[in-house]
């Protein structure tokens, strides 16, 4: 009888590792870094801009030409990711999602964002965004 138990309860906690394993997203690990002046998010953006994202995991993730691409954790239940598309003051988007987002930087520029060694486009540009545009 207690073999039974000891087999019964060792097989529900391994379907519950197993559960929770496939439970987890992707993880992203350029905000897993520490924060640096750099990250900081730009200061001429309207402050709506930033609504939807965790203002301290801000990280600036790279450049692509003269355009500043930034990663954040995202707020809202449905999404984990954030991305800011930066060329300056003027010309700027946030799209924010989930692994494998696409947000669109003008210029015909397409970003995307996945997980770690998910790399999709032709130029990396960080461990988390790469892109099919030249740069």
């Amino acid at each position: 009888m207690s073999n039974r138990i000891f087999c019964a309860t060792a097989g529900a906690l391994a379907l519950g590792l197993a559960l929770a394993a496939c439970a987890t997203g992707p993880s992203y690990s350029d905000l897993e870094r520490v924060a640096t002046a750099d990250d900081a998010w730009p200061i001429d953006l309207p402050a709506y801009a930033s609504g939807g994202l965790e203002a301290e995991s801000v990280r600036l993730v790279g450049h692509h030409g003269t355009t500043a691409l930034y990663l954040a954790t995202a707020t809202m239940a449905d999404q984990s990711v954030c991305l800011l598309v930066y060329p300056g003051s003027g010309n700027w988007v946030v799209g924010c999602g989930g692994d494998g987002m696409r947000v669109g930087g003008g210029s015909n520029s397409r970003y995307t964002v996945h997980g770690d060694g998910e790399a999709a486009g032709s130029t990396v540009i960080s461990g988390n965004v790469s892109t099919n545009a030249d740069g």
